[in-house]
């Protein structure tokens, strides 16, 4: 809707990570739709090029690398600013709920507004 809300959590993330504390050490997770993943490639590489970012996605990464990361995800996240993934991915990766998150967002958070969805439930 042209609100600039990218480009607004953008600047949240920069402004916690310059903060510090015990919350910059945490990664934060974005969950987004797919056909959303190039453009906040594209947002973040353009107004943060500091923050480091790892999407994970069939789309965007190798399966070994998924695989990887949802056998030892601290590990694997341990220094991003901000993991990328999908809503769809989501409902499959239970390894997400292992990892402590500094914020969850949600883009397009229309896609859980029905609650018995097992969509709504798999990002609750």
């Amino acid at each position: 809707m042209g609100l600039e809300k990218t480009i607004q959590v953008i600047d949240l993330l920069l402004q916690r990570r310059r903060g510090g504390g015990n919350h910059a050490a945490l990664p934060n997770l974005l969950v987004a739709p797919a056909s959303l993943l190039g453009n906040w490639r594209h947002e973040l590489q353009r107004f943060a090029p500091s923050l480091k970012f790892i999407s994970l996605h069939r789309s965007e990464c190798a399966a070994e690398l998924l695989a990887s990361v949802s056998k030892d995800p601290r590990t694997h996240l341990a220094g991003y600013d901000l993991v990328i993934t999908t809503y769809g991915l989501v409902r499959q990766q239970s390894w997400l709920e292992e990892v402590n998150w500094a914020l969850v967002v949600l883009d397009e958070a229309q896609a859980i507004k029905n609650p018995r969805s097992i969509q709504t439930k798999s990002v609750m």
